[in-house]
């Protein structure tokens, strides 16, 4: 059996966005900078070290950092969407693999199964059926997890049963949107760590809406920090069995 490990995924977002929280904090500090800033060593145009700083040297070294702290903020804001979609993307991966190992009958309702590889001659080439289970798991799950945003919150309803609301809907596809433009379109976004916040929230929300859904299927979800006690299992679907 497969587990899916709703604690890996929520360490992986809360610590990532904790600490580069944190990094802000120091790389926004004035006296962090001042200090810094002091405690440097600096040449002129001879290459002579300077004993001393001018008001003028001072301002100038100060601003100069301040507009490459800005810049270098601006460069990990932009990446750490990238960030986030790809984790999305990965749980989203994983929350279709554990679906098809651990009920294989559900790869049934694949219009498409032509993608999916099934092939008698590749079963009887496999050690066993939960080898071959596993293989057909990974290509049903990866074409499942392809195309647009709209395609996967379709076959999340589609396989799972699960209803996204409007607001994961949109706040994924804004963040797929951007995460393309980012990457495509070599585009840059200022002033959005606001909204980089709200994407780790989405991720941290996501991940519990299917985490939920999962364990109500009866699959096994690794919550070590315990997020899914209060949620009680309200249905257990026995209808799809293991291929025989």
């Amino acid at each position: 059996m497969k587990s899916f490990n709703h604690t890996q995924y929520w360490e992986m977002n809360f610590f990532s966005i904790r600490n580069y929280q944190t990094l802000l904090m120091y790389l926004n500090d004035n006296k962090a900078l001042d200090s810094h800033i002091k405690n440097s060593t600096f040449t002129n145009q001879d290459g002579k070290i300077l004993t001393e700083l001018s008001e003028q040297q001072y301002n100038m070294w100060y601003e100069g950092a301040k507009r490459d702290i800005e810049q270098t903020t601006e460069l990990i804001n932009n990446q750490f969407i990238v960030f986030l979609s790809t984790v999305i993307e990965t749980i989203v991966e994983d929350f279709f693999t554990v679906i098809f190992v651990n009920q294989p009958n559900r790869m049934l309702s694949i219009k498409a199964k032509e993608s999916i590889g099934i092939s008698l001659k590749d079963f009887l080439k496999t050690d066993s059926k939960e080898d071959y289970i596993a293989k057909l798991a990974t290509r049903a799950a990866d074409h499942c997890n392809s195309g647009t945003v709209t395609n996967r919150v379709n076959k999340i309803k589609e396989i799972s049963g699960l209803n996204l609301s409007k607001k994961e809907i949109d706040t994924w596809k804004e963040i797929y949107k951007i995460r393309n433009e980012i990457v495509h379109e070599a585009k840059k976004y200022k002033d959005i760590f606001d909204r980089l916040i709200v994407f780790s929230d989405f991720v941290e929300e996501f991940l519990l809406t299917l985490a939920i859904k999962l364990k109500n299927m009866g699959v096994h979800v690794v919550d070590k920090g315990g997020f899914l006690e209060p949620f009680e299992i309200s249905e257990i679907n026995n209808d799809s069995e293991e291929l025989k």
